[in-house]
């Protein structure tokens, strides 16, 4: 059957009328949970999960507020059909797919991007600057604050000579795969 709401007069309680909504397309029983229906009135409220096949998506609609304001509700039974269900299911799967993409996009970023900061025991190129020669490659091993900032110190790979600039000023060098 749907959702079927009552409309109910204010002061009287008297059935004004009555509406079905939903038909075929309530995905699950209602349930309660406790919210704030005014600023400091909490009461009980259902919620029902229906398929929106304009948006392919499940959506959760309230039913009403079980308080002395409310002059609508609604109650829920279950009538979705197969197809709809089936709907639903592939929807959900091609949510999760969604998500997962989304994870694993995010942890490869996050490997690019941690490849990518110099640490200690790294090998860096000097790129930019004024005081160290740019081109220098070498082994990072120091990263501390300075008094402009992050700085560290790079030990040249030919000579040994360690020099000592800011940390902005370096890159680290990618391993030939």
């Amino acid at each position: 059957m749907a959702i079927t709401w009552t409309t109910y007069t204010p002061n009287t309680h008297q059935v004004e009328k009555v509406e079905v909504t939903h038909a075929g397309r309530v995905l699950a029983p209602s349930y309660t949970r406790e919210v704030r229906a005014m600023s400091d009135v909490y009461c009980d409220a259902s919620y029902v999960s229906v398929w929106n096949p304009e948006t392919s998506k499940v959506e959760t609609i309230c039913l009403g507020y079980h308080f002395e304001c409310c002059c609508t509700f609604g109650q829920a039974e279950v009538d979705a059909s197969p197809e709809v269900l089936a709907e639903v299911a592939r929807e959900a799967a091609e949510a999760e797919v969604a998500r997962q993409d989304q994870v694993e996009a995010r942890r490869q970023a996050d490997l690019a991007r941690e490849a990518a900061t110099p640490r200690k025991g790294k090998t860096v190129r000097v790129a930019k600057g004024r005081k160290v020669p740019v081109g220098i490659v070498g082994t990072c091993i120091w990263i501390g604050d300075g008094s402009y900032g992050p700085r560290c110190g790079v030990k040249d790979g030919d000579t040994g000579e360690v020099y000592w600039t800011a940390l902005s000023n370096v890159e680290v060098v990618q391993a030939a795969a």
